[in-house]
């Protein structure tokens, strides 16, 4: 993130900038993306215990497969003579 952002800050010099030490204003960058990446690790486990949750009841099923089996077992048997790709 701090990369990304002393890119942005070379080309766009007003970005996050409030003060003229640039060390503080990395600091308060690696700051926002700390709580970012936490938060984002809250919902993943919020949504992991959900998931959880409604297996236990039997609503979750999971995702619709989108090729019917007959489709997989043509395409096994097509990888199994290497076919071309295209």
């Amino acid at each position: 993130m701090a990369k990304v952002f002393s890119r942005v800050h070379k080309r766009e010099s007003y970005f996050f900038c409030w003060c003229d030490d640039p060390r503080s204003t990395l600091i308060f960058i690696t700051m926002l993306s700390t709580f970012s990446q936490f938060e984002r690790a809250l919902i993943k486990e919020r949504q992991r215990e959900g998931i959880a949750l409604a297996k236990a009841k039997g609503v979750y099923k999971g995702r619709k497969p989108t090729l019917s089996k007959d489709k997989i077992v043509e395409l096994c048997k097509l990888v199994s003579v290497r076919a071309n790709k295209s």
